[in-house]
């Protein structure tokens, strides 16, 4: 076991099981990963994509998985400037998104509605969702929870706890990736 599965409790390992079996699906169907998120999870949105396409081969003759961060600065402007914030994700994924993708949505509240409607979106595309969420509370106040195909809630409503065991998942998916877990 890794140091950052260390981190996690059996709830979260097995997310990270599913998470690992999802992104090799889209792998091994040519297919790409899209992760969003705001704040300190567009930063863990683009580190994982960075991780990704460099550090986990899944397949020695072919080592790089096709991941992209739609957290662009200038991209996230443009559509928040003239479609609204709500919207800067699932525009994107209109433009760019296929059948057959997969979106990966962080959100530290589990409410970002921005996330929500990237959700919604990748949906009608015929694309796979996972959450990475926090908060504990109703599901209701948890839109994005009720909407992934697949994801993992952290119990609680601090965010630097939420976003801590975000990025253990994170590495302890790519480590997988890896074969080194």
């Amino acid at each position: 076991m890794s140091v950052y599965q260390d981190h996690l409790n059996d709830e979260h390992r097995s997310a990270v099981d599913e998470l690992v079996a999802m992104i090799r699906e889209a792998y091994v169907n040519d297919k790409m990963i899209w992760i969003c998120g705001n704040g300190g999870s567009a930063a863990l949105a683009s580190h994982m994509a960075i991780d990704l396409q460099k550090t986990s081969p899944i397949d020695p003759e072919n080592p790089r998985i096709a991941a992209i961060s739609l957290c662009d600065p200038a991209v996230l402007t443009a559509y928040a400037n003239d479609d609204g914030y709500e919207f800067v994700f699932s525009k994107q994924l209109e433009v760019l998104g296929s059948a057959g993708d997969l979106l990966i949505g962080i959100s530290a509240s589990g409410a970002s509605p921005n996330i929500f409607h990237a959700i919604v979106s990748a949906e009608k595309i015929g694309m796979k969702s996972y959450g990475l969420v926090g908060k504990a509370g109703d599901k209701e106040e948890r839109p994005i929870e009720n909407l992934t195909t697949m994801g993992v809630r952290v119990n609680s409503t601090d965010y630097g706890e939420v976003e801590g065991v975000h990025v253990c998942l994170m590495h302890a998916a790519c480590e997988k990736l890896k074969g080194t877990a």
